[in-house]
C-alpha cells in the first residue's frame, strides 16, 4: 500500500496501482491537454507533474497530492529560444538543468535552462536529430543520459536518440 495524501489535512490510503489509475483517469478524461514531467528534486524522491494547481510528488513511502500556489514568476533570462510548440522537455537530475529539444519552430535546436541561473544555453551539438515535433523525451538517471523517441519530421519516425549533457554529445 501507498498513502496518498491531499493537503488540507484530508488523508487516503491507496494502493500504487489505484494511484496511477486516478492519474490516468486525470488525464484520459479530462478535456485539457497536459504535459507531465519526472524529476528528482532535493525535498522529494520525485514529482510526476503539476495540473490545475494540485501537483503530484511522492517520497520513498508514498505519493502525494498537494495544492500548488496559483502564481507564476516570469524569469525573464536575457537569452531564450524561440517561441515554439510541440517540443519535448526533461530534467537531467545530475546536472541539475532542464534540455529542450525541437519543436515547430527551431526544430533542430537543443536548449539548455539553468534555473538557478536563470540561462538559456544553445548547445547546438555536431551530432543530432533531425528537426522534428511531436516526440517524447526522459532522462536515464542509470546512464544519465537524456533519450529522445519518435516524433515527425515530415514523416513519423521511429529513431531513439541519447544525448549526454555533460559532453554536449
Amino acid at each position: 500500500m501507498r498513502n496518498l495524501e491531499i493537503r488540507k489535512n484530508f488523508f487516503i490510503s491507496v494502493s500504487w496501482q489505484s494511484f496511477l489509475f486516478f492519474i490516468l483517469l486525470n488525464l484520459i478524461f479530462l478535456p485539457q491537454a497536459v504535459t507531465m514531467t519526472w524529476m528528482q528534486t532535493s525535498s522529494n524522491d520525485f514529482v510526476i507533474g503539476e495540473r490545475n494547481d494540485v501537483q503530484v510528488t511522492g517520497s520513498g513511502t508514498g505519493a502525494y497530492l498537494g495544492i500548488v500556489s496559483p502564481n507564476w514568476t516570469n524569469m525573464n533570462p536575457a537569452t531564450k529560444p524561440s517561441a515554439r510548440q510541440r517540443h519535448a522537455m526533461a530534467y537531467d537530475s545530475a546536472n541539475q538543468k532542464i534540455v529542450l529539444f525541437g519543436g515547430s519552430v527551431g526544430g533542430d535546436e537543443t536548449w539548455v535552462y539553468d534555473l538557478a541561473g536563470n540561462t538559456w544555453t544553445n548547445m547546438n551539438p555536431a551530432t543530432k536529430p533531425s528537426a522534428r515535433q511531436y516526440h517524447a523525451m526522459a532522462y536515464d538517471s542509470a546512464n544519465q543520459r537524456i533519450v529522445l523517441f519518435g516524433g515527425n519530421d515530415g514523416t513519423s519516425d521511429d529513431e531513439t536518440w541519447v544525448y549526454d549533457l555533460a559532453n554536449n554529445s
